[in-house]
């Protein structure tokens, strides 16, 4: 479960503006309300009330589990792009493969890396959306399964996949993850 800390009423209300302003009638939104409304969550990043916690201990990945880099048989780089995509696009890995995600921030916005089924991924989004609505805009902290990068920052997640499937990587800053920034892990027997 999420704990939000709170943030002040005017970067409250900025957010909301913000939010606002970013609404369209196109299936996908534009960039430059993306932007704007990233540029804001990163200056507000450096701020230690804009955290959110996540226990993971209520979370159970059917798919695997956290590893050491150490373990990892092999390291596969990852870029988030302010394009909303992740490159590259599909990653192949197989059962009982330990792998290392050295992932870096080649946008000037801020992005978030959350490897997870389908399912973890709409309840992350879902969640991201409510606590965009609510005003309380915040930075996700390093979990077992993901990170926040802001621009230019580069950070690892090892994991080892234990079931064959797809699981995805999926950034859910504001309007990334409807914008199609999500990637295909394929887990092959």
């Amino acid at each position: 479960m999420y704990r939000l800390k709170a943030m002040t009423p005017t970067v409250a209300l900025a957010m909301v503006l913000v939010a606002c302003g970013a609404e369209t009638t196109e299936p996908t939104p534009t960039l430059a309300p993306l932007v704007a409304t990233t540029i804001a969550m990163d200056d507000m990043a450096t701020d230690s009330t804009m955290n959110m916690e996540h226990d993971d201990d209520e979370h159970v990945f059917l798919f695997g589990e956290p590893a050491e880099e150490s373990a990892a048989s092999r390291v596969i780089d990852i870029s988030t792009l302010d394009t909303f995509r992740f490159t590259p696009d599909p990653i192949a890995v197989r059962v009982g493969e330990t792998v290392t995600f050295r992932v870096t921030n080649d946008g000037v916005v801020p992005h978030e890396v959350v490897l997870d089924d389908q399912a973890g991924q709409d309840t992350h989004e879902l969640e991201m959306q409510e606590m965009t609505a609510s005003g309380n805009m915040t930075m996700m902290m390093d979990e077992a399964n993901g990170f926040s990068l802001a621009a230019g920052e580069s950070k690892v997640l090892s994991w080892t996949f234990t079931e064959p499937g797809t699981v995805y990587l999926g950034c859910h800053q504001p309007g990334h993850y409807a914008a199609g920034m999500v990637a295909s892990v394929v887990v092959e027997p």
